[in-house]
């Protein structure tokens, strides 16, 4: 068996593995997500380079736009996650006096 990715024999895996490492899965999924977002432009007639270009940057540009929302997202959490929990602390201490 070989990997559908690289080609490098299939070693010590399940006999219906498609690929040989975790490196070569997350490859075939970013190749079939690639796949998927050049499937939705079928249709458009890309034959230029500078379209290619600028399609390519746009979806470049969304992953960053995304990525970056993550992290805002990551770090509100983390900076209300600390809030509450001392919100929390607070209130049963104030519920349940310790004398």
């Amino acid at each position: 068996m070989e990997c559908e990715v690289c080609g490098k024999p299939i070693v010590n895996k399940r006999p219906d593995s498609k690929y040989c490492s975790a490196t070569c899965i997350n490859k075939a999924k970013r190749m079939r997500a690639k796949k998927i977002e050049l499937d939705e432009l079928d249709g458009i007639e890309i034959d230029s380079p500078e379209i290619l270009q600028i399609a390519s940057n746009a979806s470049t540009e969304l992953r960053t736009i995304k990525r970056e929302h993550f992290e805002t997202i990551s770090n509100l959490r983390t900076e209300y996650r600390d809030k509450i929990s001392d919100l929390k602390e607070l209130n049963l201490q104030q519920e349940f006096p310790i004398q």
